[in-house]
């Protein structure tokens, strides 16, 4: 059974690690953002055989080093 302040300091820290988390995951939604934005550019259709053939290399690279 918790009593008042141990309630209070249970509260202050599960506020503390949330705003930790709300800190540390902003630049990390940035960095997987930009990813897919590459990602969505990388999957438009090419009209040319270059344009393909570029796509292809693109997406070699990528999934190799994945």
């Amino acid at each position: 059974v918790l009593d008042g302040k141990s309630v209070d300091s249970v509260m202050c820290n599960l506020i503390s690690q949330h705003e930790d988390f709300d800190v540390d995951f902003a630049p990390l939604q940035m960095k997987l953002s930009a990813i897919k934005a590459k990602l969505d550019l990388q999957h438009e259709q090419q009209p040319d055989l270059l344009g393909k053939k570029t796509q292809l290399q693109r997406l070699q690279v990528h999934y190799s080093n994945a």
